[in-house]
């Protein structure tokens, strides 16, 4: 039993967690990609796919752990941090396809990735959009019972 009587020890949200990166450590150097032959244009475009992925379960994760603290009022200060994120790394897909010219069936398909993960990446806002409002939702009907 706590001091106030109460019987349970409310939880403490937790921190959340580091959220990886910044946007310039993402970010391909200038000069790397002008000296990358084809086939290493195509090794950094999979390197940023991956870091992609990477960065996308921790805006998940920092999402669900703001949702389920009752901090729903920072996911915008969270998507903007995660957007300049993933900015970078369609700006990687972006050069690599630039520099991919002369080999157009494999500019086309960065050019077709990178759209791809544009439009997951909204659609992955609008899932957190909902789930949020679920949340919510669920808290206000507890209370009102």
């Amino acid at each position: 039993m706590l001091a106030r009587g109460e019987a349970v020890r409310p939880a403490i949200p937790p921190e959340p967690p580091k959220e990886g990166p910044t946007a310039d450590e993402l970010s391909i150097p200038a000069e790397v990609l002008d000296a990358a032959s084809s086939t290493k244009l195509v090794a950094l475009v999979q390197q940023s796919q991956t870091q992609r992925i990477n960065v996308a379960q921790k805006f998940e994760d920092v999402f669900e752990i703001l949702v389920t603290g009752g901090r729903a009022d920072e996911y915008t200060a969270l998507c903007d941090r995660f957007s300049t994120r993933f900015g970078a790394l369609s700006r990687n897909l972006e050069m690599c396809a630039a520099r991919l010219s002369g080999e157009p069936a494999l500019a086309t398909m960065v050019q077709d990735v990178n759209a791809s993960e544009v439009k997951r990446l909204e659609l992955q806002m609008e899932l957190q959009v909902v789930r949020q409002r679920l949340s919510l939702a669920e808290v206000e009907s507890e209370d009102a019972a």
